[in-house]
């Protein structure tokens, strides 16, 4: 196990890693009569699979990116809303459209765009009085009257 850990460090640690691979191209000290009819010994190659060191984020391109993201995010939300009719939300305002319960109280509806809407004009207090030329209801809710047209 000493051996594994050992050699794992060399291969781990570029520069020991490449001191190793040096040693494996250097031949073992010849003879001198061989020595001088050999051939010099060739250059090592590079060792292509070994890291340079840690890796490079592309930080740049990668905010560049997330830029034009969110613009495109941003133009393609607002060209894509529709134009839809507000929903009721149950609380009377002017200008809200009105139907009426069995007992004569107003409960919001959503506009139909029509002539046939019945719309508040003015909201007063419970105690208050509607002005001329419209007819109050009570509020489903209780909140106040909901004058409308007559």
């Amino acid at each position: 196990m000493v051996q594994i850990n050992e050699a794992y460090q060399v291969l781990a640690d570029p520069g020991r890693r490449a001191v190793y691979d040096r040693s494996l191209t250097v031949p073992a000290s010849l003879p001198d009569e061989l020595e001088s009819e050999a051939e010099p010994p060739p250059e090592p190659k590079p060792n292509l699979l070994s890291p340079a060191g840690p890796a490079r984020v592309p930080w740049r391109f990668m905010a560049i990116a997330a830029v034009i993201g969110t613009i495109a995010v941003l133009i393609s939300s607002i060209y894509s809303r529709d134009p839809k009719v507000e929903q009721p939300d149950g609380f009377l305002r002017p200008g809200s459209c009105v139907a009426f319960e069995p007992n004569g109280d107003a409960r919001e509806v959503a506009c139909g765009g029509g002539d046939d809407d019945i719309v508040v004009a003015v909201l007063v207090p419970l105690d208050g009085v509607c002005p001329t030329g419209t007819v109050g209801h009570r509020d489903r809710q209780g909140l106040g009257i909901a004058c409308v047209a007559a």
